[in-house]
């Protein structure tokens, strides 16, 4: 669904750069111009945080995923920051990411909640990570 939207609003941004037409400016229209940068903020962050689950996974000779209070302090210790703009372990909306480790430590999931900042476990408007629902074979 995620991908389907992201796909809609750069094929619609394509269209009207080619016609060389102006769009009138409405609410759709500035909410796509303020969704465009939380998106690819939000897809950077999640590649990011994905890169610490599986660099703790792969730290560990039994092959699990962390712990979240383990994930998030080595989140912040490979990606500090100063401010809570440029905090990583909040999406391009502000909300933080959600991470749950399910019981047999060998799946996880990492996703956005989106731009309604509620947390529909994956679905809705929540932006999962490309590897964020991962399983140990």
């Amino acid at each position: 669904m995620f991908k389907f939207i992201l796909m809609a609003i750069l094929v619609f941004a394509t269209c009207t750069a080619c016609t060389g037409d102006t769009a009138p400016i409405n609410s759709d229209t500035q909410m796509q111009n303020t969704v465009d940068p939380a998106i690819a903020l939000s897809e950077e962050r999640l590649e990011k945080l994905s890169e610490v689950v599986r660099s703790l996974r792969d730290s560990d000779s039994n092959m699990m995923f962390p712990r979240e209070d383990v994930f998030r302090a080595a989140a912040r210790k490979a990606y500090p920051s100063q401010d809570l703009q440029n905090d990583v372990l909040l999406d391009g909306w502000g909300n933080p990411f959600v991470y749950t480790l399910y019981g047999d430590h060998r799946r996880y999931r990492l996703h956005s909640m989106g731009p309604n900042g509620t947390n529909e476990h994956g679905a809705g408007d929540d932006a999962p990570a490309r590897e964020g629902s991962t399983e140990i074979e």
